[in-house]
């Protein structure tokens, strides 16, 4: 009789995180709030009663096949545990986990492990860390296509488990089960050191023998995991009992520290950036690098005196009133607050009438700034305001905003592993074979061709202006900030003398063909995917006294190559997916058409520079303005 595992999970105490797996299934005397997680599987014959207590529901994550899964909570049946369940039909054993209900849980997406293969995913938080759990069910006659799934668990805690139907040539050791035509899971192993097999290969978790269920963990999870078949539990299957104790991640660390420029001194601050550019220009230093870093010394030193740190808060809950909440509203409340704490030793008439009328002129202020906010945000509601920019505003002033995910704990060793995996990604070992060669065919030419145009005059050398760099830093908006935490803001408003120079510097970079080593690094942070918990994208932020002169040679670029072309709907100011649209549909014009869409694979990642670079000098962009754009292609 074929079985379908389950696991359970209960709540976890603060050094304790106690799972096992198997169907679903009631312990003796086992209480709903023991400490101890467990996962268990039903029997099919209940062992002789040791005392007459009545079963007791336990924590169980059943493993079956269905997609369609539902949430809810039998509360006759799973009392003090929220559960999430697929369906049970024809095709589908169906599934069931039960989580503590003190514990925060949901529903994720469930990992494409091959057809027919069921599973159901719950992403539990814990304190400051979180799991995965994938609970499954694979059919002997299913094949099981484990790489996504060992991926996933190698990049986030995961604990994954269930009946594999596990039959192996060697029935006591699992790894030589074969997942797929081409691949066992000692190969899977292999491939993926993150993951850890828990089974004990001298255990067997059939009646028949053999380990047809297994239990896998991430790596780091190991050494604090216990696993050990059940001595009680068993239909065909014997239920496995897994612990696992997940030590306290410690909070991520704040970020570095920078200023409010929207509450700055805008006139101390250029008063103080006056000051030091005067003195500086009359002996400024030679090398670039020293140059950069006086600069932005200087920036940070005039950014003390005249504007106020930023400091964080580790809450993450929006405050209920913030969509209107302003230093009216504050001040209305801090009077009632003091008055109330004069009333409290002093309750007499006159007092009660006081702390009356406080209330009612603070509540009377809060109607009307409430009132103020919304035709304000009225009036600035057009046609053209997206959908999504309104129904983020609704969320908010119905309470419903989203709270934001927790940062990684460890964000520089993300950071490093995400840009590791993009430099992977760029490696020419994933261009065809015949695309290698011709690219070490042609690129000796290419770079012939590029450095001979890099040493030809053109009308583009000469020097850039302080009317360029103010064109520049007016498209400049304060965003987050690069590594040096300088904004666009402090740039603006730094006055003449300092601009001067800041763009002494570019124009080093520009006449030169070098860059300060600053620019050639970025602060990459990883964000949190809003709807994939533990999962990251990187952001790179890169120092806004770069990005100025990338905008000041963009200019000239534009103005040397022309414009682009009009089919061309990316990289054009103004210009968006709501273009191309329009001209394909008026293109067709109601009559019956074929539309293709084409997407080059890792189009950006696999360009190649010298290619890009000498298609620029085919447009008779020579001189600086080509060798700075090589060099910025370039060692980066």
């Amino acid at each position: 009789m074929a079985s379908s595992p389950s696991s359970s999970l209960t709540k976890p105490s603060t050094s304790k995180t106690p799972m096992m797996t198997r169907r679903r299934t009631r312990s003796a005397g086992s209480s709903p709030d023991d400490n101890s997680p467990k996962i268990q599987r039903p029997r099919l014959h209940s062992p002789p009663q040791t005392n007459k207590q009545p079963l007791l529901p336990f924590p169980t994550m059943d493993s079956s096949d269905g997609y369609n899964t539902t949430q809810g909570n039998d509360d006759n049946e799973y009392q003090g545990y929220s559960s999430t369940k697929t369906p049970h039909t024809n095709e589908n054993r169906g599934l069931i986990t039960l989580v503590k209900a003190t514990i925060p849980s949901e529903k994720v997406r469930n990992i494409d492990c091959g057809q027919g293969i069921e599973m159901l995913s719950i992403h539990i938080r814990l304190e400051n860390t979180s799991l995965v759990i994938h609970n499954i069910y694979k059919g002997h006659d299913k094949i099981l296509e484990g790489e996504n799934l060992f991926s996933a668990a190698s990049r986030e805690n995961t604990f994954f488990a269930g009946d594999f139907n596990a039959s192996s040539s060697m029935p006591y050791d699992p790894t030589t089960y074969k997942c797929s035509r081409q691949t066992t899971l000692h190969l899977l192993l292999e491939e993926f050191p993150e993951v850890a097999l828990l089974n004990d290969t001298n255990e067997a978790t059939h009646l028949r023998g053999g380990s047809l269920d297994l239990s896998f963990v991430s790596q780091n999870l190991k050494e604090e995991c216990t696993w050990k078949g059940h001595p009680i539990l068993t239909g065909d299957h014997f239920a496995t009992d897994t612990s696992i104790k997940i030590t306290k991640i410690p909070p991520p660390p704040p970020p570095p520290a920078g200023w409010r420029p929207d509450l700055a001194n805008w006139p101390t601050f250029e008063n103080q950036m006056t000051v030091w550019a005067t003195q500086y220009l009359q002996t400024p230093a030679q090398n670039i690098n020293t140059l950069q870093e006086d600069f932005v010394s200087s920036l940070h030193n005039a950014a003390n005196i005249s504007m106020p740190k930023k400091t964080f808060s580790t809450n993450q809950t929006p405050h209920k009133d913030s969509w209107y909440y302003n230093k009216r509203v504050k001040e209305m409340n801090t009077r009632v607050n003091r008055t109330r704490k004069l009333f409290r030793p002093n309750p007499t008439d006159e007092m009660h009438a006081l702390l009356r009328d406080v209330i009612n002129h603070a509540t009377q202020t809060a109607k009307e700034v409430k009132q103020e906010t919304w035709l304000k945000w009225c009036s600035q509601t057009t046609r053209l305001t997206s959908i999504a920019k309104m129904f983020k505003w609704f969320n908010k002033i119905s309470g419903k905003s989203k709270i934001t995910q927790p940062h990684h704990p460890d964000p520089q060793a993300e950071a490093n592993r995400l840009t590791q995996h993009f430099a992977d990604r760029t490696k020419s070992a994933h261009l065809p074979q015949t695309t290698r060669e011709r690219q070490v065919a042609l690129d000796p030419g290419r770079w012939r061709v590029i450095n001979t145009a890099c040493n030809i005059p053109d009308d583009t050398d000469t020097p850039f202006t302080l009317k360029e760099l103010g064109k520049a830093l007016q498209k400049g908006t304060d965003t987050a900030p690069g590594a040096d935490m300088i904004t666009y803001s402090m740039l603006k408003n730094m006055g003449t003398a300092a601009k001067t120079v800041h763009l002494h510097i570019i124009n080093r970079t520009y006449t030169e063909s070098s860059r300060p080593t600053q620019w050639n690094q970025q602060n990459t942070q990883p964000i949190p995917k809003p709807k994939e918990p533990n999962s990251y994208r990187p952001i790179s932020l890169i120092s806004c006294t770069e990005k100025t002169a990338e905008r000041m040679v963009l200019n000239r670029l534009l103005w040397k190559t022309g414009p682009l072309h009009h089919r061309l709907y990316a990289y054009k100011e103004g210009i968006c997916t709501q273009e191309c649209l329009a001209d394909v549909m008026s293109t067709i014009n109601e009559r019956k058409a074929i539309v293709v869409f084409l997407d080059l694979e890792k189009a950006y990642e696999l360009a190649s520079a010298a290619a890009i670079l000498e298609a620029l000098a085919d447009k008779a962009v020579k001189g600086n303005l080509l060798a700075w754009a090589k060099g910025y292609m370039q060692n980066r």
